[in-house]
């Protein structure tokens, strides 16, 4: 098996194996080969010298991983009425080239390197090293990760029902920055909790959302009081979440922002920069599984406190619901607490072995950023979404959405039609 879960190569896709041994005895193998991406391990004895020329073997090293891709192609078209701004555009949405897998030497680790670029801006996030199994504290995940509020925030841009994550969770929960977490599953895989400091957010390019240059304190929980794995209609499960965020400072700036959840669009709803010296947040999740059918939903409240401005709040939801014609259901990952990967029943292929998976979506979100002098306006969205799974690999998307804007600026309505290649390797 691969580090992943994959299948040992065969010969039509072995690029390089093989296997030498030193004259001390000592041996070391590896092998690179392609498997939705490419894999490579590699196994050596790590040896220890003594005195007299003695050579003992500690133990045998081992590091196995891949490298992999993910490239995702954008099209969207809008009709605006009294808004400005939009214009239609075709680009590459989102490009990361990524390895990840796992070290053994001494201890395990689990790593994971990735460069990205979003247009013509390039950077480097969800990049760790994250041990796993230590005594008391679960796990330490060190590196550029995300902040743990927000079932939304956590889920993978590859594994989302809709193009874009909810307007609420872009411009309240903050993104990738650098910082160290603990956490681990609990009652059997039943729960998750994790906790962690992380640094000062930065411009995002993947999506505007929360700019802050303060340092914060990031808990989450979840829960699952509903969990049927064999069930006649499926899987079935009930996903509780809460997460808090604490950030305490002086004399910094923050500024919330988010588009009508698409990245062609620019962001509608913005507080601009102002002064704070704290900030909570708090979220909430609910989300839960029927066989082909799920729903999920989030409410999410910041407050912030600002020497010119006073105790601010500000909040945002959404809520919706997805069916598999198919007969797909939802992938949910315990250990993280989120849904993953979807992999179709039956991949589409031209000989007639399948037409791959058809997931139908409908979502609803709100987000107000006004208080007192702050008017960063409000939005309402609805959008619908097809999605297409070929094979676990390549994915196509289709959006349609309704947003109405009111802030200071700009006030009316924006029509969305929006589609993606995704292509994930």
């Amino acid at each position: 098996m691969s580090a992943d879960g994959g299948q040992t190569a065969s010969a039509s896709d072995q690029f390089v194996s093989g296997e030498t041994e030193n004259d001390n005895g000592s041996k070391r193998e590896w092998d690179v080969h392609w498997n939705r991406g490419i894999r490579y391990s590699l196994k050596r004895d790590v040896l220890v010298p003594w005195r007299y020329g003695t050579v003992y073997q500690y133990e045998e090293m081992q590091l196995a991983g891949k490298v992999g891709a993910r490239f995702h192609i954008d099209s969207a078209t809008y009709s605006e009425h009294s808004l400005e701004g939009v214009s239609d555009e075709t680009d590459l949405r989102r490009g990361r080239i990524y390895t990840q897998g796992n070290l053994v030497a001494w201890y395990p680790v689990e790593y994971k390197l990735e460069f990205g670029f979003v247009e013509d801006d390039f950077f480097f996030n969800d990049n760790y090293w994250w041990w796993k199994e230590i005594p008391f504290v679960g796990s330490i995940k060190l590196g550029y990760i995300k902040f743990p509020v927000g079932l939304e925030r956590t889920e993978s841009s590859r594994d989302l029902v809709f193009m874009e994550r909810a307007a609420p969770v872009n411009a309240l929960a903050p993104n990738f920055s650098f910082g160290v977490q603990f956490g681990a599953p609990a009652l059997n895989d039943r729960m998750t909790w994790h906790l962690g400091w992380y640094g000062a957010g930065e411009d995002d390019p993947e999506l505007g959302g929360t700019t802050s240059s303060l340092t914060r304190t990031g808990f989450r929980l979840t829960g699952l009081p509903i969990l049927d794995e064999a069930g006649e209609d499926g899987t079935s499960l009930l996903h509780l979440g809460l997460g808090l965020g604490a950030a305490l400072s002086f004399d910094d700036e923050l500024r919330m922002s988010a588009r009508p959840e698409s990245f062609f669009a620019p962001s509608y709803i913005n507080t601009g920069d102002f002064d704070a010296d704290d900030a909570y947040l708090i979220g909430v999740e609910l989300a839960g599984v029927k066989g082909p059918y799920s729903f999920q939903g989030e409410y999410l409240f910041s407050s912030v406190g600002s020497e010119n401005f006073g105790r601010l709040g500000f909040s945002g939801f959404y809520l919706y619901g997805s069916w598999f014609p198919t007969g797909e259901h939802r992938q949910y990952n315990k250990e993280r607490g989120v849904f993953t990967q979807v992999v179709p029943k039956n991949p589409f292929s031209v000989k007639g072995g399948g037409w791959g998976g058809l997931e139908l979506g409908l979502r609803y979100s709100f987000i107000e950023l006004n208080d007192d002098k702050i008017r960063g306006g409000e939005m309402h969205t609805i959008m619908t979404g097809v999605n297409w799974y070929i094979d676990r690999s390549v994915r196509l998307r289709f959006n349609y959405g309704l947003a109405s804007v009111d802030n200071s600026n700009d006030t009316g309505w924006l029509q969305i039609l929006q589609g993606r290649l995704q292509l994930d390797f």
